[in-house]
C-alpha cells in the first residue's frame, strides 16, 4: 500500500520513542556494558527442532523439553476408593414419598396465626 508522508512520520515516531527500541540502541552504543534485554524471543518446539537439526551438540536438558509430558494422575485415598466401589443397598422398608400425606407446617409468615386487633 502507499503510505503518506504523515503515516511514515507517525510510524517512525512510534518506533523511535518505543522504550524497548531505545533500550536496544543504548545497549548497542554501550557495547562494553552488558545489560539485560527487555525482549527475549520465545523458543517454540518448532524452533527448537530446527536448532537441534542445525546443531547436534545440544545439552540433554533442552532435548527433554521437546515433547509435552502428561500430568500424573493423583493417587486416590483408599477410604474414598472403598466408598466409590461399595454398592449401596436399597432399603425396601422405606416408604415412597407422597406429598399428599405430608402434614402442613405453619411458618411465621403464614396469615393463619395473625393476632392483630
Amino acid at each position: 500500500t502507499n503510505l503518506s508522508v504523515m503515516n511514515v512520520r507517525n510510524i517512525l515516531r512510534s518506533v523511535i520513542t518505543n522504550k524497548y527500541v531505545v533500550d536496544m540502541v543504548r545497549q548497542t552504543v554501550e557495547e562494553g556494558r552488558v545489560t539485560e534485554m527487555p525482549f527475549e524471543p520465545k523458543l517454540t518446539r518448532a524452533k527448537t527442532k530446527e536448532l537441534l537439526q542445525q546443531n547436534s551438540a545440544v545439552p540433554p536438558p533442552v532435548v527433554g523439553f521437546l515433547t509435552p509430558v502428561k500430568a500424573a494422575v493423583p493417587e486416590i485415598n483408599p477410604e474414598i476408593k472403598l466408598l466409590i466401589d461399595k454398592e449401596l443397598s436399597e432399603d425396601s422398608s422405606d416408604e415412597e414419598y407422597n406429598p399428599e400425606n405430608e402434614e402442613e407446617e405453619q411458618s411465621d409468615d403464614d396469615g393463619k396465626g395473625d393476632t392483630s386487633v
